[in-house]
């Protein structure tokens, strides 16, 4: 059985999502797996189309396409070419998670749609698909009986011990192509309501590895990659969503990278969270190799702030950051969205005016990406209208 996972629109992280997949998949047996991540400025034959178009050739019984919101409309291009290809068509991801079965009711080329996490189900899921029968017992599915109706399976709910899912198989990664080669992920879920975040896929309820779990990720990493994590400077880079939610946790995690002598570069990304901090938090994650550091600030204006749901204020905005600069973090970082519900341009000048008043390295500005199912879709659809096409859903 024949299987090839695609990232319709891939950029410089690598999907962890389907490395997941695949690392679970090749514990059960299923070992002629395909993957690409698509992403044409990178210059890669191994991210190009062109490399897809070359696997679809190779006539793999199963595609597995991973979407987001953003990314469906290419995501429907690849379905219709893996069906032309005589391909089994499986969507999953956060786009498929949001409209579930209206993906079936308005795509016939597409055969099964995966909701929520997969890797429990996964391989119960192809075990079906290799014997030719309907996933009837397999949670998470969604697919047509032999009648034509769609059939939803029952939701079977959060992997709670996330220290049971193997590693990311990262063998098939084009690494030179990735900003962030070596992402990891030590959490999963947040339990903020954020209007803009869409959580269709982890969910609220935050979850968390085990710090020896993450280390011996760490470890593997360092003896199956040795050239090309050297060739990055030794960097990990941690893209959870509340990595430091629980702060205690966070520095039990830089005291096991200290012990064990690792000798890394940690970077955090995305919207370190700036209430769970305290300066210990920063002197240790320092000592383990923290030299960048993002928080999560979104606006400065504390009426916005208080609207969106983020559950910070602006005083707390700036004792983090003076925390991580008192530290000595070499990269400190803040993340703003212009265009969030109740925005003016006077509250958009505020942001700007607080944002150039702290003690930061770098800032990024974003424009409010409108997500289905946010409060901030619902925002939009009740006070304004949305300016590109959604694909009807």
């Amino acid at each position: 059985m024949k299987i090839l996972f695609v990232e319709p629109v891939g950029t410089g992280l690598p999907p962890l999502g389907l490395l997941y997949l695949i690392s679970v998949l090749k514990k059960k047996g299923f070992n002629d797996i395909d993957f690409v991540s698509i992403n044409p400025a990178v210059n890669s034959k191994a991210r190009s189309q062109e490399y897809f178009e070359d696997l679809l050739a190779k006539k793999p019984t199963v595609v597995g396409i991973s979407s987001t919101t953003p990314a469906w409309h290419k995501a429907i291009e690849f379905c219709k070419k893996a069906k032309e290809a005589g391909a089994i068509v499986v969507v999953g991801g956060p786009g498929p998670s949001i409209w579930k079965k209206q993906v079936l009711e308005k795509y016939p080329f597409i055969d099964y749609v995966v909701y929520g996490e997969a890797e429990n189900i996964i391989a119960d899921l192809m075990q079906a698909l290799q014997k030719n029968e309907l996933p009837i017992n397999v949670n998470n599915v969604i697919y047509r009986n032999k009648k034509g109706e769609i059939i939803v399976n029952e939701f079977a709910g959060f992997i709670f011990d996330l220290d049971l899912i193997s590693f990311p198989d990262r063998a098939q990664l084009d690494f030179k192509t990735y900003h962030g080669a070596f992402a990891i992920l030590t959490s999963r879920g947040c339990p903020f309501q954020c209007e803009f975040c869409s959580k269709p896929v982890h969910g609220d309820l935050w979850r968390f590895r085990k710090p020896e779990n993450i280390v011996n990720e760490i470890k593997q990493i360092i003896n199956d990659f040795p050239a090309e994590f050297e060739k990055v400077k030794r960097r990990i880079v941690i893209i959870d969503d509340t990595f430091n939610l629980n702060k205690e946790r966070a520095k039990k995690i830089a005291d096991l990278i200290i012990q064990e002598n690792l000798n890394i570069e940690i970077a955090c990304i995305n919207g370190f969270h700036v209430k769970s901090v305290d300066l210990e938090l920063f002197q240790k994650l320092k000592q383990a190799g923290l030299v960048e550091v993002w928080f999560g600030v979104e606006s400065g204006c504390e009426e916005i702030l208080q609207n969106i749901g983020k559950g910070i204020t602006l005083d707390d905005v700036r004792n983090a950051i003076n925390l991580a600069k008192q530290a000595e973090i070499k990269m400190v970082g803040a993340h703003f969205i212009i265009g969030l519900s109740n925005e003016t341009k006077e509250t958009a000048l505020k942001t700007i005016t607080f944002a150039e008043s702290l003690n930061l390295n770098t800032l990024g500005f974003n424009h409010a990406n409108i997500l289905p199912g946010t409060k901030l879709w619902n925002y939009v659809k009740e006070h304004g209208k949305i300016l590109f096409e959604t694909d009807g859903f």
